[in-house]
């Protein structure tokens, strides 16, 4: 895809609304009570905890640009079942929108692109993920299905040139779920340099643009900390308890099987998009998308075979809270999106067209 078959600005205003309209109406038609909700009756007043309450704390603690958004209609009186109907169709909006530009990016066409998010919602994605499950609709976890969906938008515009808005999704990336947000920053910003004469012609957009999502995200941030409590906790009893929960409890936090199909999926994810990235004919912006997603996969792989050589209390506590095997859930998603792209660039051969006779009828 060189520069001139990057989308118009009238083709890329027709993916994001006809993806992101269909994407709201697929997840209000499939409503979860959603554990933002949760969190936001916290923060407007509603649901009050006693001091120094465990879940409590929790709720007070987490920090998420979901609360600070939802409280207000919370306490100007919405219902909370109004509000996780409409929280639905958003966590509906993101990866449709994620993987209809992605899939654009990768080479499909617009009504292809467009298509591919059915086929991956009625392909029930939450067995993919390494063990986190991928959540696109009808389930609760809004943070992490939020998260995943921000980092394919991200990615989507940047491969379809928007690169102002992708800077912008970028800088408020971990605003919508810090790890998977930074881990996202710290790849594009690798890639960056690594790249950094092709992005010249865009410093300006990616400044501007990543300037004030960063700036957005650090207001969140402030008011977080302004309002988040601050127990008392020693730091080596604080460590202990870490250790004994990613080790007993958490599901976040477990070394990956690197063992069976989604490492295989996962590596294959990589090699499409590194190929991708290394083809002059491709423009700039996808080059870059692609050559983000590949890195964040290796750093991902990297992680879950660190995680296996190395017991859990030797590792950084950093490290641990900063869940960096979550990035493995971003090629398995992405994954449907490059095929795409790659069967429709060789949609002369009789296997590639097999293929998309699958997506067409699925979709």
């Amino acid at each position: 895809m060189s520069s001139a078959d990057l989308p118009g600005r009238r083709e890329l205003f027709a993916i994001v609304v006809t993806s992101a309209v269909a994407g709201f109406a697929m997840g209000a038609l499939r409503p979860a009570l959603h554990v933002a909700v949760e969190g936001a009756q916290v923060a407007a007043g509603i649901v009050a905890y006693e001091d120094g309450n465990p879940f409590g704390l929790y709720q007070k603690s987490v920090w998420t640009l979901w609360h600070q958004l939802l409280a207000p209609f919370l306490a100007a009186g919405v219902h909370e079942r109004t509000l996780c109907v409409v929280v639905s169709g958003l966590i509906g909006t993101l990866p449709f929108v994620g993987l209809a530009l992605l899939a654009r990016a990768a080479g499909a066409p617009a009504w292809l692109a467009c298509a591919l998010p059915f086929v991956v919602v009625e392909a029930n994605p939450a067995g993919w993920g390494f063990r986190y499950g991928i959540y696109l609709l009808g389930q609760g976890h809004t943070y992490g299905a939020a998260g995943l969906a921000w980092q394919l938008v991200t990615l989507g515009l940047f491969g379809v040139g928007a690169w102002r808005a992708g800077a912008f999704a970028l800088g408020l990336g971990p605003a919508v779920h810090a790890s998977l947000g930074a881990w996202v920053a710290f790849a594009s910003g690798v890639c960056a340099l690594l790249s950094w004469r092709s992005l010249l012609a865009h410093a300006r957009e990616l400044a501007i643009g990543g300037a004030l999502g960063a700036l957005v995200a650090g207001a969140s941030l402030a008011v977080h900390l302004a309002g988040a409590p601050r127990p008392e906790v020693d730091p080596a009893q604080a460590s202990v308890h870490l250790d004994a929960f990613v080790r007993l409890w958490d599901a976040h936090r477990v070394p990956p099987n690197l063992a069976g199909w989604r490492t295989a999926t996962a590596i294959l994810a990589v090699a499409l998009a590194w190929l991708a990235s290394v083809r002059d004919d491709r423009a700039a912006a996808t080059r870059f998308a692609f050559r983000v997603l590949a890195f964040a996969a290796v750093v991902g792989l990297a992680m879950g075979a660190l995680q296996h050589a190395v017991a859990a209390d030797a590792l950084p506590e950093l490290l641990q809270i900063a869940m960096p095997t979550r990035l493995l859930n971003l090629p398995m998603i992405a994954f449907p999106a490059l095929a795409a792209g790659v069967l429709w660039r060789r949609r002369q051969l009789a296997t590639a067209q097999a293929g998309l006779a699958v997506l067409f009828v699925g979709a």
